[in-house]
């Protein structure tokens, strides 16, 4: 996206993303963590497109091996942001939190950006 003053506007390469992943038949969310745009702008540019958009919720693992939380919390402290890595791991912003908090007393130096 072009960052604004303050604001961020969309760009026509963001929708053309968008919607091409729309018509893949990739869901709200899942467009949402590739373009990390919000599912509620996804929704309108397809509405206003007349591109549908298939319903769906994301399944997820309900336990998530110890590789990668260890993986997580590496990117994390090589500087990635939250965002990034919930989007590359697919792993919850609330995950990966709760793992920070939890290795906090190793990673003091990062922990405090989150």
């Amino acid at each position: 996206m072009t960052k604004g003053t303050g604001k961020w506007r969309k760009n026509e390469d963001d929708i053309e993303k968008v919607l091409a992943l729309a018509k893949e038949g990739k869901i709200a969310a899942e467009i949402s963590r590739e373009t990390t745009i919000s599912d509620k702008t996804i929704k309108r540019w397809c509405e206003n497109a007349g591109v549908p958009l298939v319903k769906g919720e994301i399944k997820r693992p309900r336990v998530i091996d110890e590789s990668v939380k260890e993986e997580v919390l590496k990117l994390i402290e090589e500087g990635k942001t939250v965002k990034e890595v919930e989007v590359s791991k697919n792993v919850s912003e609330s995950s990966i939190k709760r793992w920070c908090k939890n290795a906090r007393n190793n990673l003091c130096s990062w922990y405090e950006r989150i």
